[in-house]
């Protein structure tokens, strides 16, 4: 083993160590004996394990309504984010216009500014539009953190699907909006969900705007916030509610590994430049043009002698009778 070798294996472990490490106390408090959180020296690892302190956390005034809340305001972040990026992310995909690059740097420069400057002005604007203390105030600034990420995200799935397998299916008598849902929309399904992933963990996670914005009905993160500075939780519910807000961001973790890495390692091995790209591509667009043939059989003609490779592509049994 080289030295470089080395040195990049121990930068590897100290980085994990530095990342799992608050997560793996975290868990083993949160299923630790309430009195075992309080003696000193506090052991590690717990004698026995017990649900008693997520009980405790789980059964705590307005904890199960902010679960509710924190699901109702991700779930709207996704509509709200997806009607905006998802259209943008597939204009930018397929459409080639002067400032195109631009577009996209300004997309990521959002991302620069500071939300805390805007902390005062969102306030006062939500409580002079009727949105301040709800849930879909609190999406709609979520939504405008999400934006970018997700506008980059889908127009770089769109970017990987071939374009010329929606001329072929307009070629065949489709309309670009059907082109686009029977032929694009398909294909482009895991890396969309991926990125709706992302915008879930992203809502739930983030804190500041919930805290700002929410008095009564509070997400689950701006509720453990505020019962720590404010309320000055005791140490079994600190614990208990750490694991809770970050239980999402593993289960997003073991999904993504387990589902989205093969899809994005598809998407890699099929570079336009391969030969596997041009044998998927003419694969699906051999099963294309069977399924819209059997859905409009009417579009198809031949009156001519160049028909006969066309006819011999899609076979015997769906030749004009």
């Amino acid at each position: 083993m080289t030295l470089r070798r080395l040195g990049v294996y121990s930068a590897a472990v100290v980085i994990a160590a530095w990342v799992l490490l608050p997560l793996v106390l975290i868990t083993l408090a949160a299923f630790s004996p309430r009195d075992t959180l309080y003696e000193w020296p506090r052991r590690i690892i717990p004698d026995h394990f017990t649900l008693e302190t997520m009980l405790f956390f789980v059964r705590s005034a307005g904890v199960l309504p902010s679960v509710l809340n924190s699901v109702i305001v991700a779930v709207l972040t996704i509509i709200v984010a997806f009607l905006i990026s998802a259209p943008a992310g597939y204009a930018l995909a397929r459409y080639r216009f002067r400032g195109r690059d631009a577009v996209n740097l300004a997309i990521l420069a959002t991302k620069m500014f500071p939300a805390t400057v805007l902390s005062i002005p969102l306030a006062v604007a939500f409580i002079r539009w009727g949105l301040y203390d709800r849930l879909i105030g609190v999406a709609i600034v979520h939504a405008t953190l999400s934006i970018p990420f997700v506008t980059v995200i889908v127009s770089s799935v769109f970017v990987g699907i071939s374009f010329e397998l929606e001329e072929a299916a307009m070629t065949l008598g489709s309309s670009r909006l059907q082109a686009f849902l029977r032929v694009t929309m398909p294909m482009a399904l895991p890396g969309l969900a991926a990125a709706a992933i992302f915008t879930f963990v992203l809502s739930w996670n983030e804190v500041f705007a919930a805290t700002i914005l929410t008095l009564n009905n509070r997400t689950l993160p701006a509720l453990i916030v505020n019962s720590v500075l404010a309320a000055g939780a005791p140490m079994h519910y600190r614990f208990a509610g750490g694991l809770s807000a970050n239980v999402v961001g593993h289960v997003e973790c073991a999904f993504r590994s387990g589902r989205c890495e093969p899809y994005f390692r598809r998407l890699a091995a099929h570079h336009p430049h391969t030969h596997h790209r041009a044998a998927a591509q003419d694969q699906h667009h051999r099963h294309l043009v069977l399924r819209l043939h059997r859905d409009h059989p009417r579009a198809f003609r031949y009156d001519s002698a160049d028909d006969g490779e066309h006819q011999a592509c899609l076979g015997d049994h769906l030749r004009p009778q």
